[in-house]
């Protein structure tokens, strides 16, 4: 956000005094733009240099649009310039104008390079390299509330780390970040930071209800610090797509790997084909699960003739398997 500096009457008025070399042409160009009609005062204007000129300020300026009058805010901040200030550059320039009210005014805000906290963080976990931090894997979430250098818009800025202090044991980092550019002071910071090992981990892009089935569409990824993930999420978009949701999921937040199981195909009460097979021979007799089976599952199942229970292994819809060894009676 652009801090406002309020220019009262006695901002210094450059009408007169300031004039830099080639300053004609300048003037020409605004004057070409500037056209005729009634003088209006503009509301707001975006100014790139260090000077804000008549025709900043007011529509159809004339000749004197390109005329400085007034050094402009520092890079990403405004100035707001009141009614009797316009008034007396106005008069001293020979327009037309007067202030509706007493509360009309211009705000002018100055352009600039900005460079915010993902640059720091880039500059910050470059540095840290040195110490064996992996920056491909790796985050810095810092501390500082505000984290942003204003540079003007013909700077070639650089960014240096200086003063790096890390603890790798804790993830602490603490550095003083610098920018420098040609003809600037050097702006500083000194930011303090906790250093994160980023994992990627695939979570629902909606939120689930029980038995529904994860289709890839279902699917998004999000970045996370790898300290914060429980032991039994799920890492793996394969592990997700094709399951079914014990329970309602949402969106949004890792799945766990109790969260989600193989879609059932063999219900509770539903009948089902008991199935023996040996290289020998194959036996076959109807049964009923006693419990919801996935593929490959291991359930209960009841003979329909004999009420035998026995446990079974889910080979499909409507069809379980057991194994020659169980000593079972199909008959």
């Amino acid at each position: 956000m652009m801090r406002t500096a309020r220019y009262w009457l006695g901002a210094i008025l450059l009408a007169s005094v300031l004039i830099w070399p080639g300053r004609a042409t300048a003037n020409a160009e605004f004057a070409a733009l500037a056209g005729s009609g009634p003088v209006l005062a503009r509301d707001t204007v975006v100014v790139d240099g260090p000077l804000v000129r008549l025709g900043d300020l007011f529509h159809n300026a004339g000749a004197n649009a390109g005329k400085a009058v007034a050094h402009a805010p520092s890079p990403g901040h405004s100035a707001r310039f009141d009614a009797r200030w316009l008034y007396r550059v106005a008069s001293a320039h020979g327009l037309d104008w007067r202030p509706a009210t007493i509360h009309a005014h211009v705000t002018v805000a100055r352009d600039s390079i900005v460079i915010g906290r993902d640059d720091v963080e880039a500059a910050i976990l470059e540095a840290l390299a040195e110490h064996g931090v992996d920056s491909r894997a790796a985050a810095v979430q810092f501390s500082n509330r505000t984290m942003r250098f204003h540079l003007p818009t013909d700077a070639d800025p650089e960014l240096m780390v200086e003063d790096l202090s890390y603890d790798a044991r804790r993830g602490r980092v603490h550095a003083v970040v610098a920018v420098d550019s040609a003809g600037q002071a050097a702006q500083r910071i000194r930011v303090h930071g906790q250093v994160e090992i980023m994992s990627e981990v695939p979570v629902l892009a909606r939120n689930l209800r029980a038995g529904e089935v994860i289709s890839a569409r279902d699917v998004r990824w999000i970045t996370q610090p790898r300290r914060s993930l429980q032991a039994d999420a799920v890492l793996a978009a394969e592990d997700l797509v094709g399951m079914t949701a014990r329970r309602g999921v949402r969106a949004g937040a890792p799945v766990m790997a109790s969260d989600v199981r193989q879609p059932v195909v063999v219900g509770k009460g539903d009948l089902v084909t008991i199935v023996l097979q040996t290289s020998h021979m194959l036996l076959t007799a109807r049964g009923r699960a006693l419990q919801d089976g996935a593929r490959g599952s291991a359930i209960r199942v009841s003979n329909a003739q004999s009420n035998q229970v026995v446990e079974a292994v889910v080979v499909g819809p409507g069809q379980v398997a057991v194994r020659p060894v169980t000593e079972y009676r199909l008959r």
